[in-house]
């Protein structure tokens, strides 16, 4: 009786098992392969199954629709499927797929630390 690999790890029948990667899973046992998460998704090494796949910070989607990237003027912190992209504040704005609140930088004509509140900067008077 030939041996085969569990869920999570891959390797032909009666050969030693690797675990999937980080990034890919494989649901099923057998000598199937392990598959990559989908687009801007991560998982842990020896994942087992599509849901270990969450969204990389910088990305958003909930539970199995696909992560897309958080677009200009917002960010996302932290992995997962649950927590969608946050606005930065008013009168400040970030690149696109930005992961932390301190991409936002405030716009011209205000100043505040960034990710933080932007006040209007006074005119120079002359």
């Amino acid at each position: 009786v030939d041996c085969t690999c569990n869920a999570g790890s891959s390797g032909a029948d009666g050969e030693s098992c690797t675990k999937c990667v980080a990034g890919s899973y494989k649901a099923a046992r057998g000598d199937a392969k392990c598959e990559s998460c989908p687009t801007n998704a991560d998982s842990p090494a020896g994942s087992n199954t599509l849901t270990a796949c969450a969204c990389k910070a910088g990305s958003s989607g909930y539970l199995d629709e696909p992560c897309t990237k958080c677009v200009v003027g917002t960010y996302k912190a932290g992995k997962g499927n649950v927590a969608q992209c946050q606005s930065c504040p008013s009168n400040s704005g970030s690149p696109a797929e930005s992961t932390a609140s301190t991409a936002c930088t405030c716009n011209a004509g205000y100043s505040g630390e960034n990710g933080g509140p932007c006040t209007a900067t006074p005119s120079s008077v002359i």
